[in-house]
């Protein structure tokens, strides 16, 4: 049975990968390419914020971590003339060394004060984009960054980046979102992930048992944060224009609502709570004024009827559904 189960997981999830890598084919549309790209993108920060939550600890630095792998990947291609495919994994590595200044001072602290000591920390790097024109930009952000350069395959034509079709930056994003999940999900599974959660249920405990708490919150913290800088550089180098507005603190709080909402339990929540709200927004936008209400009515509704996020609701339909037949019998 378990078996059959874990082969239905696997079918569906291909089922899925494939009917999105062919979503182009049946629509062009250059407003819905737009959408999912977001999406895509948003799905890399949110699960990469989840593997950090697996320790136990919430970090409101992770969107500005975002937004400094994408202004130091749009740095590197318009202050050094760097193609987009090298800028990206130095932008990771800027991000990541960054990260370990933002989080030193934040790892004696735990629970809320580690919370709100990111939030801190993430802020100042906010306002020194916002302050420092030379070479930030200031409010105004970066102009004109360089879209990625072309991908030459032998025996088929470049693929052009470029203002006249989306559809490269689409499967580009879809890519990188699907081997960023695959290397996430490979980790959680690993002695890393074990370690995290035996932090999340005890520091002590985990210490008395010979971990070193202290090194592997750093890892996983700068592991989230490098995914982070992945999705800041992609969206940077798509929008082509990068603000300090752009990863202000309400887009920490709606990655954190995608990531409640969806489920902080299941490798999936996140992506099931990033669908939810994107496409709710777009489908909310004659009535915009309302979607921070919606949002939290969900929000509200997720915590106290499911704990556990949407994604533990066919879980919970199908005990429910045992339950009635049980009953009847």
């Amino acid at each position: 049975m378990k078996r059959r189960n874990l082969l239905g997981k696997k079918v569906g999830i291909a089922a899925v990968i494939v009917a999105f890598g062919l979503l182009p084919v049946f629509t062009q549309s250059p407003y819905w390419m737009h959408v999912f790209i977001l999406m895509w993108i948003y799905i890399i920060v949110t699960a990469s914020l989840r593997f950090t939550i697996t320790m136990g600890e919430w970090s409101f630095a992770h969107v500005p971590l975002m937004g400094m792998g994408g202004y130091a990947s749009a740095l590197l291609a318009m202050k050094l003339g760097l193609s987009f495919w090298v800028a990206l994994p130095l932008a990771v590595l800027i991000t990541a060394f960054i990260a370990v200044f933002v989080y030193l001072p934040c790892l004696p602290t735990t629970g809320t004060f580690f919370f709100f000591a990111s939030y801190a920390f993430g802020e100042v790097m906010r306002l020194c984009w916002v302050r420092f024109k030379n070479p930030f930009g200031g409010p105004a952000g970066l102009l004109f960054i360089p879209a990625p350069g072309p991908i030459r395959i032998p025996g088929i034509p470049a693929i052009e980046f470029g203002p006249l079709s989306k559809i490269p930056y689409y499967y580009t994003v879809f890519v990188f979102m699907l081997l960023s999940l695959l290397i996430l999900y490979r980790l959680e599974q690993s002695r890393l992930g074990r370690i995290a959660e035996a932090v999340k249920e005890s520091n002590l405990l985990a210490q008395f048992v010979g971990i070193r708490v202290w090194r592997y919150k750093m890892v996983i913290l700068l592991i989230g944060s490098a995914f982070a800088a992945i999705g800041g550089s992609l969206y940077a180098h798509y929008t082509t224009l990068i603000m300090p507005v752009d990863f202000y603190w309400g887009l920490g709080i709606y990655i954190i609502i995608y990531t409640v909402v969806g489920g902080t339990r299941h490798f999936g929540g996140p992506i099931v709570g990033v669908f939810l709200f994107v496409l709710l927004r777009e489908l909310l936008r004659p009535i915009v004024m309302y979607v921070p209400l919606v949002y939290g009515l969900i929000l509200a509704g997720t915590l106290v009827f499911l704990p556990e996020g949407l994604i533990s609701l066919p879980e919970k339909i199908s005990a429910w559904a045992m339950k009635k037949k049980i009953a009847a019998a």
